[in-house]
């Protein structure tokens, strides 16, 4: 069921964060008219938005609720869209820089070459939403949801993503670095020639993470669980590892680290063997 925001919001949608409350009707149009014409085109080097954008956006200003919209290459940058809904979208070279992202439904978008930079948004849905491409330089997305999303090639650079629910993401040959990942859930994802120098990923779960050949110098990783990882070839050069686990770990050597592991209790056997 799609979700409808109160009427305070749906006033919200209709300001855009162009104008305060109080300023007279002719401010919300002058802002309104600025959106219209950044639909068009953002930029003279950028395609111009499809004709059928102009329709979506309507849709959105109006009712917060914009499924399967299609605002490709769209100036949406620095609009308010908190508690919006525009699950399976397609945001291709859309340009979201600043915008507020709230408890945005962003679900299986589709935002290849997207500019996301600066964004600022709590618990925004990001579920198997497309990224490939994108860049979200500087972007504060707390516990934001990107399980199962593609995030190939993307820029991260400064990146916020504390407390991030990333399940299964893809994020092969992204560029995290500085990037805040404090308690991010990233189990089982892929993180192939990622590059995560000086990041902060203290207590951060990688449970069965592909972390082959990424960099991760100069990385805190305080904490982080990395049972069943794997770090063949990893460059870890000054990374901080303390209290970390590591149990069926392969580490950049390929050797096996099995130094965090649980204890057995006691009656429990391995391969016929008693502990």
């Amino acid at each position: 069921m799609q979700r409808r925001p109160n009427g305070g919001q749906r006033r919200s949608w209709r300001n855009l964060a162009i104008c305060q409350a109080g300023r007279s009707p002719r401010w919300v149009w002058a802002g309104l008219l600025a959106l219209w014409i950044g639909v068009l085109g953002w930029s003279w080097d950028q395609p111009a938005a499809r004709a059928e954008s102009l329709g979506d956006l309507q849709r959105l200003f109006r009712n917060a609720v914009c499924r399967q919209c299609d605002l490709s290459y769209a100036n949406l940058s620095g609009v308010n869209l908190t508690d919006a809904y525009l699950g399976d979208a397609d945001l291709v070279g859309t340009n979201l820089q600043g915008a507020t992202l709230d408890r945005t439904d962003l679900s299986r978008i589709r935002s290849i070459g997207a500019n996301f930079q600066r964004v600022r948004g709590d618990r925004t849905n990001l579920t198997s939403a497309d990224l490939s491409g994108a860049d979200l330089s500087n972007a504060i997305l707390t516990a934001a949801l990107l399980n199962r999303a593609t995030i190939v090639s993307a820029t991260l650079a400064s990146v916020d993503l504390a407390e991030a629910e990333m399940t299964e993401a893809d994020l092969r040959d992204s560029n995290l670095a500085r990037g805040t990942l404090v308690k991010a859930n990233l189990t089982r994802a892929a993180l192939t020639y990622a590059r995560l120098p000086q990041s902060n990923l203290r207590g951060a779960i990688l449970r069965r993470a592909d972390l082959r050949t990424t960099d991760l110098t100069g990385a805190d990783l305080t904490g982080a669980d990395l049972t069943e990882a794997n770090l063949t070839g990893a460059a870890i050069e000054g990374a901080i590892f303390k209290d970390a686990i590591f149990c069926g770990t392969r580490l950049t050597s390929g050797e096996v680290n099995n130094q965090g592991c649980p204890p057995l209790p006691a009656g429990d056997t391995i391969k016929g063997g008693k502990f």
